[in-house]
């Protein structure tokens, strides 16, 4: 079945038939403003990839990691 739209796009822009350029004073509060989201976010990544490194090394391992586990877990109980 094929729908006709009767609706017509209608763009309206604020740079009342200039150019619709970005000036400078625009570019820079839009860099100051990514570099101030980004800090927050920035840790998180971090930490998001490295849980992926690391999870990709142990899925890999899994005897292995099992193994030192276990000893570490002996020891820290035997030291206790």
């Amino acid at each position: 079945m094929k729908h006709t739209s009767i609706h017509v796009a209608q763009w309206k822009t604020s740079s009342f038939g200039q150019s619709a350029d970005t000036s400078p004073v625009d570019l820079d509060a839009l860099q100051e403003h990514l570099t101030v989201c980004r800090k927050p976010q920035r840790a998180a990544f971090i930490l998001q990839q490295s849980a992926k490194v690391l999870g990709g090394f142990l899925t890999a391992r899994v005897m292995t990691t099992l193994v030192v586990a276990s000893l570490l877990a002996t020891a820290f109980l035997r030291a206790w």
